[in-house]
């Protein structure tokens, strides 16, 4: 039902946050398959965004076989930084999937830490978006802290700068 109202509301895309008790991996994805086959039936003009930590080469592989231009790839930078893969080469390897980006940092104990101050490189994540000419939204995850006005702030500044350099 909600699929179907979206329309409605003028709602473009609906992200499917494939963790937890959904998780998606490079192992289950065939089991998806049929799911997403049938959402993408309810609504034809809704762009459904893959949230998960998949290898490029498998989200390739479900998007051929559902078979439709309206599953994109949300690419969270915080989840994936600490998994066994090259966060930057992943990045690259999707730039034709990409609908969507969460720009989050994470520390070595997978924690939610303020932008630039954990792991991620994001002057070498927003020279690739530059290079794939990425023009496409993205979102902050980002920690709050104290005063969630100032990190909101910050956080637009940080990213202004990283796209002017």
């Amino acid at each position: 039902k909600l699929i179907k109202k979206n329309s409605k509301l003028g709602i473009k895309n609906i992200i499917l946050p494939f963790y937890g008790k959904s998780l998606l991996t490079d192992e289950n994805y065939k089991d998806y398959i049929i799911s997403l086959r049938k959402l993408i039936n309810i609504n034809k003009k809704i762009i459904f965004l893959i949230e998960s930590n998949i290898s490029p080469t498998t989200f390739s592989y479900l998007k051929k076989k559902v078979n439709s231009n309206r599953i994109k790839f949300l690419f969270d930078t915080g989840n994936r930084v600490n998994l066994n893969r090259d966060l930057y080469k992943d990045l690259l390897s999707f730039k034709n999937y990409l609908g969507h980006i969460h720009i989050k940092d994470k520390n070595k104990s997978l924690q939610n830490v303020s932008i630039n101050k954990g792991l991620v490189n994001f002057k070498k994540i927003f020279q690739i978006l530059k290079k794939i000419k990425y023009k496409k939204n993205f979102t902050f995850e980002t920690t709050r802290s104290n005063d969630p006005y100032k990190t909101a702030l910050n956080n637009i500044n940080f990213i202004k700068k990283e796209f002017k350099a």
